[in-house]
């Protein structure tokens, strides 16, 4: 009879320790798959911002590119304005009025050049801000508002970065110079008054937005009431 009671704990203690090591190899599965799903995503993570910069940098690169080449064509144009004013020296009347269109001619040429850059820079700007990158993103609309100082749009989009960082104090000087060029832009308005709203100016906020319920044609944009 003891023996029987003895064989039956010893079974007993036999299927406790097998349902153990079962338990621990499944946990230590479980642990390995985890394991390898977050390495996997933490690489494929990895993979998508260094394609996000090689996308930035292929920008940038292009930008320059065609910033040389546009540089190159105004230096051709205003040597070829020089030779032509070279050769009219010493003549009067009708000689000095040939002279004229050539040079608005290279005026024309070098407006066309700082806008083209502008509008490129304003794009990797635009690039830059999209996948987090801050400081490229304001390098760009600055670049950009270097060729054109009075271009609204650079100087909304580099609002927009300073404001969504709580740059309130920056960004409203940058939407108000915006907003100097064109005084109709209700968005513009409408984000000018949430920095206002935001740096506790209340006059001023309400101004902003009764400009924005003037211009803005729909007024159900969110930007408008919540500066988003």
């Amino acid at each position: 009879m003891n023996g029987t009671r003895v064989q039956s704990q010893i079974s007993q203690a036999q299927a406790q320790a097998q349902a153990v090591a079962h338990a621990q190899a499944v946990q230590q599965q479980q642990q390995v798959a985890h394991a390898q799903a977050q390495a996997q995503a933490q690489a494929q993570q990895q993979a998508q911002v260094q394609q996000q910069q090689v996308q930035v940098a292929q920008a940038q690169a292009q930008a320059q590119a065609q910033a040389q080449a546009q540089a190159a064509a105004v230096q051709q144009q205003q040597a070829q304005v020089a030779g032509a004013q070279s050769q009219q020296q010493g003549q009067q009347g009708q000689n000095q009025q040939q002279v004229q269109p050539g040079q608005q001619g290279a005026d024309s040429l070098e407006i066309r050049f700082a806008q083209a850059n502008a509008e490129t820079w304003i794009a990797i700007g635009a690039c830059a801000d999209t996948i987090g990158q801050v400081e490229k993103a304001v390098e760009a609309f600055t670049t950009a508002l270097r060729y054109t100082p009075n271009n609204p749009k650079a100087l909304t989009q580099l609002a927009n970065v300073y404001r969504t960082r709580d740059g309130f104090n920056e960004a409203a000087d940058l939407y108000r110079r915006a907003l100097s060029l064109d005084q109709h832009n209700g968005e513009t308005w409408g984000l000018l008054g949430h920095c206002y709203l935001m740096l506790d100016d209340l006059q001023s906020a309400y101004t902003a937005y009764q400009q924005a319920l003037l211009n803005l044609q729909n007024l159900n944009v969110p930007k408008l009431w919540h500066g988003q």
